[in-house]
Order: structure tokens, then C-alpha cells, then sequence
């Protein structure tokens, strides 16, 4: 199922987020162009929102927003290690009610992004979102 769609015009991108996977078509010939799939492992639904700044995607999900380098094929890596880059959220705001408690057990959630755009400088990235889960009540937006 779809669940998000980006477009980049200078380039003719189009990215379609599915639950566990990004495509990539050229809107010149309609082709997919590659298939991404999503970093966080484990889970369903992991795929929230998508964007493009050039060459990268960005790729909202269940805890945060990783990021696509279509040219060399391969999410962000920083550091010695060569870790995978993953911004994560924070815990927002959540309604600590009676379903709350029953379904997290009053442990602190990460916050799905459901939508983000980079400003044009692309030095800054806007993120919002909120619960992963239906029923439960919250929001999150942050400046990065």
C-alpha cells in the first residue's frame, strides 16, 4: 500500500513510500529506477513520509529520518565505524491516558514522522508526526 510520495523536478524523480520500501521512478520513462528499503528493521509499517533534496532521500519512519544517497547507492554513514545516519525523534507529547498506559506500559515512545521537508538552503529539516499507534493521542514537531 502507498502511504507517502515525494517529487523532485530538477532531477524528474518521483519516490513512492510504501510500508517497508521506497521506489524510485524517472518520471521521463515511467521506469523504477531502484528500490530502497526501509533501515528500521523489525516492524511493519515502517515508512511514513519521503523527500528529496538533489540527489537524497529522506525517509521518515517509526523513530526518525534516515537518508538516501541515490548516486552511491548506500544510506548515510558517519563517524569511524561507518554507522548508519538515523536522526531520531524525541518523545513529543503523548496523552498518558488509561489506553496509554495499557498499550506502552508507561514508557516513553519515539514519535512517527509523518511528514518533513528540508528549507531551500537544505541545512535545516523540518519533522513532524506523532503515535504510531491509532488510538493513542500526540504530536511531535522539530527544527533540525
Amino acid at each position: 500500500d502507498m502511504v507517502c510520495s515525494a517529487v523532485e523536478e530538477s532531477y524528474d524523480l518521483l519516490s513512492i513510500g510504501y510500508r517497508s520500501a521506497v521506489c524510485i521512478i524517472d518520471m521521463k520513462t515511467g521506469e523504477k529506477v531502484r528500490k530502497i528499503p526501509a533501515m528500521e528493521r523489525g516492524a511493519e509499517d515502517q515508512v511514513r513520509s519521503t523527500g528529496f533534496h538533489h540527489y537524497l532521500i529522506s525517509i521518515g519512519g517509526r523513530c526518525g529520518v534516515s537518508f538516501f544517497d541515490i548516486r552511491n547507492e548506500s544510506f548515510l554513514m558517519v563517524g569511524e565505524r561507518g554507522r548508519t545516519t538515523n536522526m531520531n525523534t524525541g518523545d513529543g507529547w503523548m496523552l498518558r491516558n488509561d489506553e496509554y498506559y495499557q498499550d506502552f506500559g508507561g514508557t516513553n515512545q519515539k514519535q512517527a514522522v509523518y511528514t518533513h521537508c528540508f528549507d531551500p538552503s537544505g541545512l535545516r529539516l523540518f519533522v513532524g508526526g506523532g503515535p504510531i499507534m491509532a488510538g493513542i493521542k500526540g504530536a511531535y514537531a522539530s527544527l533540525w
